[in-house]
């Protein structure tokens, strides 16, 4: 899935905050009017690329629209959060018909994902070394392309639907304290991903 990362305020043509409206609700919408062919061809596998971001912030419940006071991190956090809880509760309504879902962090890597973040704000947020090279976690386009392949291939994971991966194995979740892996708490809550579901199926379908 396709994304966008800390742009500006803006809204889609449906009136969404773009980076819900992007990296979620466009996808959540594909997917579901997809399910029909993913039953028919099954055993079929759904891959979100959700992110790091998660563990920022989760779910705006009060104001996913972020109209009464905008954080273009938090509004991107949200949307990687909705991503691990989209796919959790995709993977429990669907996993019996022979469709798993996964989501995961592809890693930290250059691409026109961070044309919205100006450089003096990637230096002040410590992606790069005092000799301006990147850090040592970030990786190439290949590497970042690795789990996502692997969510979609591995036979390891067959028993592991709903699982988030990083560097192609299920993550330690919140369990580690390292800084470029894991996830949130509120990034496991099974009661949020089914609220999430319902809301987002309120939303795309009042469109």
């Amino acid at each position: 899935n396709a994304g966008i990362m800390a742009c500006p305020y803006t809204k889609t043509i449906d009136g969404f905050e773009s980076q819900f409206g992007v990296n979620h609700l466009a996808h959540f919408l594909l997917t579901t009017s997809l399910i029909p062919e993913l039953k028919a061809g099954n055993p079929s596998r759904v891959v979100v690329v959700s992110s790091l971001a998660n563990k920022r912030g989760g779910i705006h419940w009060e104001d996913v629209n972020w109209e009464k006071s905008y954080d273009k991190w938090l509004a991107y956090a949200q949307s990687k959060t909705a991503n691990i809880l989209f796919a959790k509760q995709l993977n429990k309504l669907y996993e019996s018909q022979g469709i798993k879902a996964y989501a995961l962090h592809p890693g930290g890597i250059m691409t026109n994902l961070q044309k919205d973040v100006p450089l003096e704000e990637q230096r002040a947020m410590g992606w790069y070394k005092e000799d301006g090279s990147l850090l040592d976690g970030f990786k190439n386009i290949e590497q970042g392309a690795s789990t996502s392949v692997y969510a979609a291939l591995a036979p390891e994971l067959e028993n592991h639907g709903g699982e988030y991966l990083e560097d192609c194995a299920i993550s330690k979740g919140v369990n580690t304290t390292e800084r470029f892996l894991g996830m949130a708490p509120h990034a496991t809550d099974m009661e949020a991903a089914e609220r999430l579901w319902k809301l987002s199926e309120q939303m795309v379908s009042s469109k």
